[in-house]
């Protein structure tokens, strides 16, 4: 029987998966399985199959104790009776694992395979190297069929209370029919509502009421100028009210706040909250019809009285954004070769932007615009250009993704796109040349789709970087009264470059993570590379201080040694030329770094003890929101990076940190409860969003 393999994912990958933070976790343990006499197993394999499963990936994905997260879980799992499935899952991969065949020896795979089955609660047999060898030989899956992932949603399924709006399926609905790649949408609803319009889209970046989009407005500065929280009285911060989603999942959301809501999304719901207290206004639950090689999600966009995400069957839907009720449904993309949707797309003058993921599948980006009252397609524009791959086979070369969000320069109508890594991941020479455009920021006509220009920070990346998060767009005026607009973009490599747009010309990088090797290739004996592939900067990039005319940049320190295997390429499973294994999580750690954005030297420091991915939001009273993944809501000095305050939530933030002003009040939501076994392996959180702000009598101070 084909296990369904529930994922809780990060993201990346985002897009990519590690390369979306979540695509990585490249696992080498397996997934269906039955079968197998009980016996002990011998202590030296016990001892080896521990050790392939600590180094090789596995426990990112199954979780240190077997408790799964983005792969399934093993404790009591009697799926794994079935040797030959255990086996052919780690040979031959599947959707959301590489194979393994090449980089683990007969030994190695019959060690961690019996490992699985003998340890976490389970009593299976061992399973020898010469069984291992025998379906190496054949080629065989098992059951002649290679074991597919889920195509219904995860465990932790919404269970909270609200209208799920008309239009909407429930998990337990019968999976509805796949419709095709590229038709137009059908029984095409009417929202309810009007706004917001392009007007307030446009004042989004400096408004108080209301936060409109992944970033907060079109340049992804995060800044706020709402200062009634501020350096004095931060210490004052209490929690007003919490919605426990009732989901243990991925949660990484950027809250959008608009007319007295809140919207958060999860894998596979969508959440309207009152933005005063916390009550569930909707939900609308979203049964995948096909395919999905990695569900995680970012968030919405909203415009037009309409609501927009992807999903990770490759879908894009539209709500009403009163009632929750689909509007429209379309299906860019087909999942099946490696694509999903998972970023948090954004709107200008009635054209949806969103573009793919699915790098680590080998799934060929596109950019798309789409018409916000019916999903028809405006125009692609694509992120793979061959001729830049050195004459690697079309086949089995592609990459590039977007899988966080993008910015906007309104005055010029410039869209920015942040791409990520090139395909196979880890074999740069199999593809020799620049492979545009991966790890480069695009920047495009937002009418027409057309390149203006752009910037490539690593050609020929052969570790998995990705350019991943946003870009900033910003301005300074130097001492002459000029005022000169720069962009700047993070990466997974652990930098962050900012670029003047009048000359296009790079004014510097500066590095926000500790460096080692990190610009040396996987070998076949392995290359430890600091950051790692899930380090650097990740699905939240810098914000701009526009008080201290600073960048505040969330960074992961975390280390990876990567080795490099043979290039072997099935259409929508993961396409990595090797392999990697993280340093032990207990050595990953994060920062928050001020830097100047006229120099990119630092004026200050915070350090974690983990990673920050969270979004980072700074004031104009002088403060900075931060989520920690010991589940703190952090509230720093924007001039000093001084702890001011702290609240632990209980779950990891691996979300967005919004703040708006309603009746008077400054709130600050907090998307907490991050699912991930990688990140957190021993936290099993439920998704909550927590509104903060200032205690009884305390708003004057």
């Amino acid at each position: 029987m084909a296990l369904q393999s529930l994922t809780n994912s990060l993201d990346t990958p985002g897009g990519s998966g590690a390369g979306q933070l979540a695509s990585g976790f490249a696992v080498a343990a397996a997934l269906t399985i039955s079968g197998g006499l009980q016996q002990p197993v011998e202590a030296q394999q016990s001892v080896d199959g521990q050790q392939v499963y600590s180094t090789a990936g596995c426990q990112g994905c199954h979780g240190q104790n077997g408790n799964g997260g983005i792969g399934i879980k093993f404790r009591g799992n009697q799926i794994l009776a079935d040797d030959s499935k255990v086996i052919a899952q780690i040979l031959h991969g599947g959707s959301k694992m590489p194979a393994f065949s090449s980089q683990l020896s007969d030994a190695q795979i019959a060690a961690v395979a019996s490992y699985i089955r003998q340890n976490f609660d389970n009593s299976f047999g061992p399973i020898t190297a010469q069984k291992v060898a025998d379906m190496r030989k054949s080629n065989s899956s098992g059951d002649n069929q290679q074991a597919s992932q889920s195509e219904n949603p995860s465990n932790g399924q919404a269970q909270a209370s609200g209208n799920s709006g008309s239009g909407g399926q429930n998990g337990n609905d019968q999976k509805p029919q796949q419709m095709a790649v590229g038709a137009p949408a059908q029984n095409v609803k009417q929202p309810t509502t009007s706004g917001p319009d392009q007007a307030a889209l446009d004042n989004a970046d400096s408004a108080t009421d209301s936060w409109l989009m992944y970033n907060k407005g079109y340049s992804g500065q995060r800044w706020s100028s709402l200062d009634q929280i501020n350096a004095g009285n931060a210490d004052q911060l209490r929690p007003v009210c919490i919605a426990q989603l009732g989901e243990q999942t991925s949660f990484q959301s950027s809250p959008v706040v608009y007319d007295g809501l809140v919207y958060v999304t999860t894998p596979y719901t969508t959440y309207a909250v009152n933005a005063e207290n916390c009550r569930q206004v909707w939900h609308q639950t979203y049964t995948p019809k096909g395919n999905e090689p990695f569900n995680t999600n970012r968030g919405i966009a909203i415009a037009g009285g309409r609501v927009f995400r992807g999903t990770s069957d490759g879908h894009v839907i539209a709500m009403d954004a009163k009632t929750g009720d689909v509007l429209w449904n379309i299906r860019p993309v087909d999942s099946g070769k490696g694509y999903f949707l998972s970023s948090a797309p954004i709107v200008w003058h009635d054209m949806l932007f969103m573009g793919t993921a699915g790098a680590d599948w080998g799934a060929p980006a596109h950019m798309f615009a789409f018409d916000v009252k019916d999903g028809h397609q405006l125009w692609s524009f694509d992120e793979v250009v061959q001729a830049s791959f050195g004459g690697a086979d079309p086949a089995s070369t592609g990459g590039g993704s977007n899988w966080t969000s993008y910015s906007l320069d309104t005055k010029n109508g410039l869209l920015y796109v942040p791409v990520g890594n090139p395909a196979p991941d880890f074999a740069a020479r199999y593809r020799p040349g620049d492979n545009l455009y991966s790890d480069s920021t695009l920047v495009l006509d937002a009418k027409t789709g057309k390149l203006d220009h752009y910037y490539q920070q690593i050609p020929n990346d052969a570790l998995d970087r990705d350019s991943a998060a946003a870009p900033v767009i910003f301005s300074l005026t130097d001492s002459g009264g000029n005022k000169t607009v720069y962009a700047a973009q993070s990466s997974k490599n652990g930098y962050v470059y900012v670029y003047n747009e009048a000359n296009k010309q790079q004014v510097f990088k500066s590095a926000v993570t500790t460096l080692k090797n990190a610009g040396s290739p996987p070998t076949t004996d392995g290359t430890h590379v600091c950051p790692g592939i899930n380090g650097g900067v990740e699905w939240y990039g810098p914000a701009f201080d526009k008080a201290d005319k600073a960048l505040v940049v969330p960074s992961v320190d975390w280390c990876t040694t990567f080795t490099l295997g043979e290039v072997r390429y099935t259409p929508g499973q993961f396409f990595f030329a090797g392999s990697y294994s993280f340093d032990p999580v207990d050595q990953a750690q994060g920062w928050i770094h001020s830097i100047s954005a006229a120099d990119g030297k630092t004026n200050w420091s915070y350090k974690s003890d983990l990673p920050v991915v969270a979004g980072v939001t700074p004031t104009a009273g002088g403060v900075v929101f931060a989520g920690e993944l010991n589940g703190d809501f952090t509230v720093l000095n924007a001039k000093t990076g001084d702890k001011l305050y702290s609240f632990n939530t209980g779950g990891p933030i691996g979300g967005g940190i919004s703040t708006y002003e309603m009746n008077g009040q400054q709130y600050v939501a907090v998307a907490s409860g991050n699912m991930s076994r990688t990140w957190s392996p021993d936290v099993s959180p439920s998704a909550t969003l927590i509104l903060f702000g200032l205690g009884q009598g305390q708003a004057n101070q």
